[in-house]
């Protein structure tokens, strides 16, 4: 089990074991799959897009050389309702289960959560807490399903547990749990796929003044954090801003204990980690310590800190 005040920070790379693209992978997706002849563009009519609108859209994030749709969008607001749609269309068949039973940190991580929890009473004495900058609901999935199985228990009940422990999208998420179909997980070829696009549509945050100031409760988890993991994070300015990285992590819990900020540097040059290093932490907390790997790596490389 996690004794220690631990949160979890994920970035897109966090979900990419999973079978979710990158920010990078979902912009090249956009602008070759909103073409006729591809399903993506499909799904947008159904959901009363016009081919010229389409188009414009597609066309216009393609050559603005912007690295993510969701910085675009903030740009271009009267792309809202399309572009929302397009992450939506995009992401929701990558929420496979199938992708879930693969192991990787979620497995990793769990595994360190239930030992010694015989109960789920006890699960919940984790003291941990994840903060996701995704839309998809791949851990809520995980989790519901690893407590389901672990302690023998119905559907509705693992999910009074899973509600439980702190899990927040910063800007949303594909949408919330049901208690008659749960996360609809893996669904998307049952029933009206146009529905659920509009439906996580609604729960998608993209522009600026929709996602609002500083999400003060990320902030304060991780004020009270002793450690700090994160996890295939890009160190987005706008993303450290929104959750206060800088100023949370610059605090130690306790007098004269350092926080201890672990990152993956996953393909990073010295230049991009001491560049992430500047927007992330106060010099005096001992800077991010880094593990040159992916999210699975990190926690095998600090495995003897969760605890």
């Amino acid at each position: 089990m996690i004794k220690t005040e631990t949160v979890f920070v994920l970035g897109a790379g966090a979900s990419k074991p999973y079978g979710f693209p990158t920010g990078a992978e979902l912009r090249t997706r956009i602008c070759t799959e909103l073409m006729l002849g591809y399903a993506a563009f499909e799904r947008l009519t159904e959901c009363g897009h016009n081919q010229t609108d389409i188009e414009h859209f597609r066309a216009s994030f393609e050559q603005s050389a912007v690295a993510s749709i969701d910085m675009f969008i903030a740009f271009r607001s009267e792309f809202k309702e399309i572009g929302e749609h397009t992450i939506a269309t995009l992401l929701l068949p990558a929420e496979k289960l199938t992708n879930l039973t693969k192991e990787n940190w979620y497995h990793f991580l769990w595994h360190e959560m239930i030992s010694g929890a015989t109960t789920p009473e006890l699960l919940l004495q984790n003291k941990v807490k994840f903060i996701t900058f995704n839309y998809d609901r791949s851990l809520e999935q995980f989790l519901l399903s690893a407590i389901q199985n672990v302690y023998g228990l119905t559907p509705e009940t693992s999910f009074s547990y899973l509600s439980q422990i702190k899990i927040r999208h910063v800007y949303g998420s594909l949408g919330d749990y049901d208690h008659e179909c749960g996360y609809r997980y893996g669904e998307q070829s049952n029933g009206d796929f146009r529905l659920m696009i509009l439906a996580a549509q609604r729960s998608i945050k993209t522009v600026p003044s929709i996602r609002g100031s500083a999400d003060e409760i990320c902030a304060d988890w991780l004020a009270n954090a002793q450690r700090v993991f994160v996890l295939g994070f890009g160190f987005d300015p706008t993303n450290c801003v929104q959750i206060r990285l800088t100023s949370a992590c610059s605090k130690a819990p306790k007098p004269h204990t350092p926080k201890q900020i672990f990152a993956s540097a996953y393909l990073l040059t010295l230049a991009e980690k001491n560049w992430c290093e500047a927007n992330a932490c106060a010099p005096r907390q001992g800077g991010l310590i880094w593990t040159n790997g992916d999210s699975l790596d990190l926690l095998r490389d600090r495995r003897d800190l969760l605890n």
